[in-house]
């Protein structure tokens, strides 16, 4: 980065050509211990006599092209982040294509357990699969009462799962005793 920006100072520096010469600012030797530290251009610049009067004017149009250098780099900045947003978003898009998300959750999402007014329960949710094939996925279903008493335990199995898969379930049961909630958890 600093090799960079040392080159747009020499060219800045090159594109500068002071009255009554005809070589740039550094190809005419007046440019000595040029460096760039901590975002801080240094250098000394010889004048000659006719030309320290016209010290302060020479100086300032320095500062303004290199000014603008800092503002091309600042434009440059930016236009590397949106290009580097724009990858991002095509790499995501691309796994999503594929069903692979970073800031997917694996294992089972989106459970819900829900009675209605025929006393019938509805069980539905979603199991997301991580980078590995699985044969079979056993889940354990418990259903509660209001005191969180286990009515009834049952087991399902999910099978076949590719890699990155998500694989939905959702099943009915009809309980006569008083259901509260039902719980899930992977038993394999």
């Amino acid at each position: 980065m600093e090799n960079k920006i040392l080159y747009q100072i020499n060219s800045t520096l090159k594109s500068v050509v002071l009255k009554n010469q005809t070589i740039n600012l550094l190809d005419s030797n007046l440019v000595n211990g040029l460096k760039f530290h901590k975002n801080t251009v240094s250098f000394t610049l010889e004048l000659l006599p006719e030309q320290l009067k016209e010290s302060n004017e020479i100086k300032k149009v320095i500062e303004n092209r290199l000014l603008d250098v800092k503002e091309i780099e600042k434009v440059e900045e930016e236009e590397n982040l949106k290009e580097k947003e724009q990858r991002e978003n095509i790499e995501k898009d691309k796994n999503k294509s594929l069903g692979i998300e970073k800031d997917k959750k694996y294992g089972i999402q989106n459970f819900s357990c829900i009675k209605d007014e025929f006393a019938l329960i509805t069980i539905s949710g979603q199991f997301n699969n991580d980078k590995i094939k699985k044969d079979k996925v056993s889940l354990e279903i418990m259903f509660l009462d209001h005191e969180n008493n286990v009515i009834l335990k049952n087991t399902a199995n999910l099978l076949e799962i590719k890699e990155f898969e998500t694989k939905r379930f959702l099943g009915n049961l009809k309980i006569n005793e008083k259901f509260s909630t039902c719980t899930i958890k992977i038993s394999n």
